[in-house]
């Protein structure tokens, strides 16, 4: 049996099982002492791992079930998808996971459901919280298993309000499926309740969207009744390629762009793309910039300007 100044150095800084320890030469005994937590049943947490999100999420990963994945919310916040405009933390801290049909399971402090094909599972680092995942996770880990993202979008998005369905539904189809995935998911859940208003959403999503407030953008403008632009184009003419823009609409010769955080974080990009958009009003396309405000604050105003410059005569 190892001293206390024998025990496993990487089991200090990691949630680990029971399992693993005692193959590791640990005693029963020490992994039932104060030095420990207990999150779920065969798995430990060292009392002097700092709390956070992560640590409980990788301990509750050690819980599951090889038939088992995060599903839900938990499965939003891990992939890096974008949760509801107007609630910031949707599954309220909760953890939720999965079971395979007909394998029902009971984990303390996880919401468990059945229902999870094994096969349409995913390994995600995180989203968001990979910087912190990637630390507490055992050797040779390849990453915390989820529910496949389409799966979780053709639960969620029936009840979310339309924006955030479809805005859901982009970032998925921009990094997780194609539109075949998307169509058979959808086809897959015929006869369910809430299939309606999926597929709805399904026929809103785009590629090519890299945020939410495009999408919102992108639905304000069609819904006001101005022809839907191409997202995330990549715009090239007479031979000079500029690059992807948000939204284009290439017979009117007119490029929407939006500033987000990244243009406030990142010097650098924003400093590109205000040369990348001289170039193109000097190629002789409008431009127009939009910040949140525009589109949360005065969206009508918005619209004006997007339709003036539709409408324009824009021959060069």
């Amino acid at each position: 049996m190892p001293r206390q100044s024998d025990f496993p150095a990487d089991l200090e800084r990691r949630p680990f099982t029971v399992v693993e320890a005692l193959a590791r030469g640990v005693s029963a005994r020490v992994l039932e002492g104060a030095r420990f937590r207990t999150p779920h049943r065969g798995v430990r947490v060292p009392v002097a791992l700092a709390p956070s999100r992560a640590v409980d999420l990788v301990a509750a990963s050690l819980a599951l079930p090889p038939h088992a994945a995060f599903s839900g919310w938990t499965a939003v916040e891990l992939t890096g998808l974008p949760t509801p405009r107007t609630r910031r933390d949707p599954g309220a801290g909760r953890i939720t996971a999965a079971a395979a049909r007909g394998a029902p399971m009971r984990i303390a402090g996880i919401v468990c459901t059945t229902g999870l094909d094994p096969e349409r599972v995913r390994t995600t680092w995180g989203g968001r919280l990979e910087d912190e995942v990637l630390p507490l996770l055992a050797p040779g880990v390849r990453g915390l298993r989820v529910q496949e993202p389409v799966d979780v979008w053709c639960e969620l998005a029936p009840g979310l309000p339309r924006v955030d369905g479809v805005a859901l539904g982009d970032a998925v189809r921009r990094h997780w499926a194609s539109e075949a995935d998307l169509d058979a998911a959808v086809a897959a859940r015929d006869g369910r309740p809430g299939v309606v208003a999926l597929r709805a959403r399904r026929t809103e999503v785009r590629w090519r969207v890299d945020s939410p407030m495009e999408t919102e953008v992108r639905l304000l403008l069609v819904d006001q009744g101005l022809p839907e632009p191409r997202c995330g184009h990549p715009l090239r003419e007479g031979g000079v390629f500029y690059g992807l823009v948000d939204m284009a609409w290439v017979a009117q010769r007119v490029v929407l762009e939006f500033d987000g955080d990244v243009h406030r974080t990142e010097r650098g990009q924003w400093q590109r793309d205000k040369a990348r958009r001289r170039r193109l009003r000097d190629a002789g396309w409008t431009v127009i910039e939009v910040v949140a405000d525009d589109v949360r604050r005065t969206p009508l105003e918005l619209v004006d300007q997007v339709r003036r410059a539709l409408q324009a005569d824009r021959a060069v």
